[in-house]
């Protein structure tokens, strides 16, 4: 199963850089590697996260060599707003090409005490609004911003840093499923980007980096994942709007 998901770093290099070349020749002025990749912490689960700066904006997400690919697009215009890029964890990206990134880290090295109290500030907000198992995941989040500088944690680094009391504990206020069935999530993710799409009324690409997830991640990952892309696409969108959406919320939530 580990040989089938990824080899790991490697193989996330190898894609990156394979993904760049063909952003490159599509007229993409800049490209860098973010994420698990640029930090060093990248396993055989992991996906690979590029920026590319060009004439578009948005998000789009494949397999590529059956490693999944995410690409946020950037135009040039953006990187002026600083809240923009304090998106991205601007210190540890790894450029592949292009100059667009080098003024980038440094107006982020001018404003990065402000832009990490935004950072913080913004958590804050986000936790006082939020209750149950959102809330007690953004409040690991922030303890981990706030040790490591990492600003998305992953279910695996609260293993790599909880002792198994607290761990238990987070698990519990997650409210996590005791059981999930694989096959029938992959069905739902499938499908799940078509009628997120038909109910925001913009383009929603494959949730590879889900589907990788229920694959060959542990429970845990494949639930928060999933929780996540949820969130990020729907917003405020109530998922009972869709039969497929409300059957994925459920079978996450329950």
């Amino acid at each position: 199963m580990a040989e089938a998901a990824s080899a790991g770093a490697a193989d996330g290099w190898a894609v990156a850089r394979r993904v760049a070349a063909r952003l490159k020749r599509q007229g993409i002025r800049s490209v860098a590697v973010s994420g698990s990749l640029a930090r060093g912490d990248a396993g055989p689960g992991s996906d690979v996260d590029l920026w590319a700066i060009g004439e578009r904006s948005g998000r789009d997400e494949r397999f590529v060599g059956g490693v999944p690919v995410t690409v946020f697009y950037s135009r040039p215009r953006e990187l002026r707003d600083l809240r923009w890029i304090n998106r991205w964890d601007i210190e540890r990206l790894v450029v592949l090409f292009g100059d667009d990134f080098d003024a980038v880290k440094r107006r982020y090295a001018r404003h990065r005490p402000a832009l990490l109290r935004a950072i913080e500030r913004d958590a804050e907000a986000d936790i006082a609004a939020s209750r149950g198992p959102r809330r007690a995941w953004l409040q690991f989040q922030l303890s981990v911003f706030r040790a490591t500088g990492i600003r998305v944690p992953k279910w695996k680094h609260a293993v790599a840093l909880l002792p198994p009391k607290e761990l238990a504990r987070l698990r519990r206020r997650l409210e996590l499923p005791a059981r999930i069935d694989r096959r029938r999530l992959l069905q739902l993710l499938r499908r799940a980007p078509a009628e997120t799409q038909r109910l925001i009324k913009e383009p929603v690409p494959r949730w590879a980096a889900a589907e990788h997830h229920v694959r060959y991640g542990s429970r845990e990952e494949a639930v928060l994942k999933i929780r996540s892309e949820l969130l990020s696409w729907l917003g405020p969108t109530d998922p009972s709007r869709s039969a497929v959406l409300a059957a994925l919320h459920d079978a996450v939530y329950r």
